[in-house]
């Protein structure tokens, strides 16, 4: 389990690391990547089983308060696949 209450939510791009870009060690956050760091259902259904496997882990709901972070960055390349309206339409 990640040692901080952070979890990020940022984009597949290789130039762009969030432990990096926030200061974070290993293991301190849960980061989920995707195209555009973009919230969508899959997201939430990730963050969903991120959660029972903190509370199967803990024997409950983790204590104290949960921080979350969407990272997003300049030059993305999500901007490209503004010519295809179904594949962002989730």
């Amino acid at each position: 389990m990640p040692s901080g209450s952070l979890t990020v939510i940022g984009c597949v791009d290789p130039r762009v690391d969030p432990s990096d870009v926030l200061g974070l060690k290993l293991g301190e956050a849960a980061v989920i990547r995707n195209v555009g760091g973009r919230v969508t259902p899959a997201t939430l259904r990730t963050l969903e089983m991120l959660s029972k496997v903190v509370q199967a882990r803990m024997g409950g709901p983790r204590p104290g308060d949960v921080h979350y972070a969407v990272l997003h960055h300049t030059d993305c390349g999500i901007t490209d696949l503004a010519a295809f309206p179904e594949l962002l339409a989730d």
